[in-house]
């Protein structure tokens, strides 16, 4: 047996991020097969909440690893599947500065790590956040962007555009880019982090309008709560936006956590061995958080 290198045991947890690669997944087969059909079925939104340390991120990110096409969880946790998703999917994590939902859809379209990048590629789109408002417009694709009609050179520090038109544009562009075909199956948006965004005012009627005028057009909210109403901070139909795709993250069984403990082994060949009274001492002050678990396992 070789002795792995210092890197190896270091990173054989990993308790200070999120698990992307499917192969380090463990468990939460319930909730990775109702995100599956979450995507296969047209119009639903979905929404991951739990507790903090629950493993929600890591559940997001494997989503997004699905509906890019990986069937590497499906095939680990053997669940049907008889084809491969094909959506174009973002990920953003709200941060203090995303106070609104006008905030989160101008983030969504202006970054490009989210769709800014695709308005250079998708003419319609382009013509669309040009024409809502070509400040906004200069904004992304530059000082020298056409501003009614003529070219500009002046810094624009206004507001970009107005909170009453916002959802329009974002519906607008989503939907062109959609329907140029740069994905057969869609646009998957993945919002983590949700619960920061301290004022959700319209995001209900926004995708409830969503759902018709821009169908291949899927958002993935995700944050701390106990249930959708909390997060979304809206009345009790919010529930109905989600078509049944409410993912609640419940504590994590020993099982799944004995899971984690496999894992790291085999990432370091099983040169460090954690007998049956360490897992289940583990798991009992863990109390079923897997970032408690992780935390606990890799303490030098």
């Amino acid at each position: 047996m070789m002795k792995p290198s210092l890197t190896q045991i270091e990173n054989a947890f990993q308790p200070a991020r999120e698990i992307i690669d499917a192969v380090r997944f463990a468990g939460r087969k319930q909730a990775v097969s109702d995100a599956y059909y979450a995507l296969l079925s047209d119009g639903a939104n979905i929404a991951i909440v739990g507790n903090r340390g629950i493993g929600k991120t890591s559940l997001a990110r494997q989503i997004l690893s699905i509906s890019k096409g990986d069937d590497s969880l499906l095939d680990k946790l053997n669940l049907p599947h008889d084809r491969s998703f094909d959506f174009l999917s973002v990920y953003l994590a709200c941060g203090s500065t995303i106070n609104s939902t006008e905030a989160l859809l101008e983030r969504l379209l202006t970054s490009s790590s989210c769709l800014a990048d695709w308005l250079y590629d998708v003419p319609k789109a382009k013509r669309i956040m040009t024409s809502y408002s070509p400040k906004f417009g200069a904004n992304i694709f530059g000082i020298s962007a056409e501003l009614g009609g003529e070219k500009s050179e002046e810094n624009l520090t206004e507001p970009a555009i107005s909170s009453q038109n916002i959802d329009s544009v974002f519906t607008n562009v989503a939907n062109a880019i959609a329907e140029e075909g740069v994905a057969r199956d869609g646009i998957l948006i993945v919002v983590d982090e949700f619960d920061q965004i301290s004022n959700t005012h319209g995001f209900a009627s926004f995708l409830k309008a969503l759902a018709t005028n821009a169908p291949k057009v899927k958002f993935c909210i995700v944050g701390v709560a106990k249930d959708i109403q909390v997060l979304m901070k809206e009345h009790a139909s919010a529930d109905r936006l989600f078509a049944g795709s409410i993912i609640v993250l419940p504590s994590m069984r020993s099982t799944e956590l004995t899971e984690i403990v496999e894992i790291a082994e085999r990432e370091i060949g099983g040169y460090i061995h954690f007998d049956e009274e360490a897992k289940d001492k583990l798991s009992a002050l863990a109390q079923g958080h897997p970032y408690m678990f992780i935390l606990l396992g890799s303490t030098r």
